[in-house]
């Protein structure tokens, strides 16, 4: 970021030249993909007792949705009777005030399948949804009628987990926690980064590359 920003300085003439061009960045490890066994998202459904939180929960582990793409939606953005949602914002603050932005990039905006324990989840925080909120048709609303704040979203979740004695988990944990289950369910990686929102295969294939013993056990078995 730093070097970008020298760079730039260079063309707006503000330094005679570039003064970190030959700047090494410290290599960064990739995280390791966050991989839950049914019992493990089982143990975190459990935990989340409240429903507003719960349904939160399901949504994000069954779309694999960024926490603002989940926030942001409307209910024009689900189909119910097509089984789909599609992403058209993402919700964020600014000066004290939410408003509906743009997705993080071109390919984020997208549609996502749903299966019916998504789409239940869905119906459930449209029906207790506060219709007075600032965003109309906003489907994730507190009782007081505002949008949910991500970080108290954050905060909650992972108040949940600790009352229950689980391991700690950032909320895009959960949407990590999508990919690899796709990936080790068999899914093909195009698929995935598709549903990701993912700015091309190469990016999903940097996070979400360590292929599950199981599945490389059945590529072994194929070689007969």
């Amino acid at each position: 970021m730093l070097l970008t920003a020298l760079n730039a300085a260079v063309g707006y003439e503000a330094v005679a030249h570039r003064v970190a061009h030959h700047s090494k960045a410290p290599p960064v490890p990739d995280p390791d993909p966050c991989r839950l066994t049914e019992t493990q998202r089982q143990a975190i459904l459990n935990a989340c007792t409240e429903p507003w939180l719960s349904q939160l929960v399901v949504v994000a582990l069954l779309t694999g949705l960024r926490q603002g793409e989940e926030l942001a939606l409307s209910v024009q953005d689900v189909d119910f009777e097509g089984s789909r949602l599609w992403v058209r914002h993402t919700l964020t603050r600014t000066d004290g005030a939410y408003v509906l932005g743009e997705p993080k990039s071109s390919t984020s905006r997208r549609p996502v399948t749903l299966n019916e324990a998504a789409l239940d989840a869905l119906r459930k925080a449209i029906a207790s949804r506060h219709v007075e909120c600032p965003i109309p048709d906003l489907i994730f609303t507190t009782a007081r009628g505002q949008p949910r704040n991500g970080s108290v979203l954050t905060h909650r979740f992972q108040a949940a987990l600790a009352a229950a004695s689980l391991p700690t988990l950032r909320w895009h944990d959960l949407r990590a926690a999508h990919g690899s289950w796709l990936l080790d369910t068999g899914t093909d990686i195009y698929t995935v980064s598709r549903r990701l929102g993912h700015r091309d295969v190469a990016t999903t294939a940097r996070f979400y590359g360590v292929v599950s013993e199981d599945l490389q056990r059945q590529a072994s078995d194929r070689l007969v």
